[in-house]
């Protein structure tokens, strides 16, 4: 937040909700009114789900939308919801351990990524 206004950024609404919201319309209301250009948005996938379909019924729209949090890196899950609505969208999550070359890392974490990839693997490039 201090580096948004060091760069001469004005945050025009920063507010929270439970990733188990039923109801995020009093949100989107409240960023209709404060009519920013950018959003940061955080969340998993039901809630991001929610968040953007009651977007699109409200009419919520923003030049950039930035995304953080397990779900956003899932645009195969987003686009399966919402099509061509999520093209552009920009994500800023880790990549995953599987993509990192370990030898561009630290002395000892590039062994413990490699032995969590061994251990944990679930997704495979």
């Amino acid at each position: 937040e201090s580096e948004a206004k060091k760069q001469g950024m004005q945050i025009v609404l920063k507010e929270g909700y439970s990733a188990q919201a039923a109801d995020l319309s009093s949100l989107v209301t409240k960023l209709r009114a404060a009519r920013p250009d950018v959003l940061f948005h955080t969340g998993y996938n039901p809630d991001i789900n929610l968040f953007l379909r009651q977007s699109k019924e409200q009419g919520l729209r923003v030049k950039a939308y930035v995304g953080h949090g397990a779900g956003h890196s899932q645009l195969d899950k987003l686009k399966e919801a919402f099509g061509t609505e999520v093209e552009g969208f920009h994500t800023v999550d880790p990549p995953a351990s599987q993509l990192i070359d370990v030898k561009q890392l630290k002395p000892g974490v590039g062994e413990l990524t490699q032995e969590m990839v061994r251990r944990y693997k679930s997704f495979e490039p």
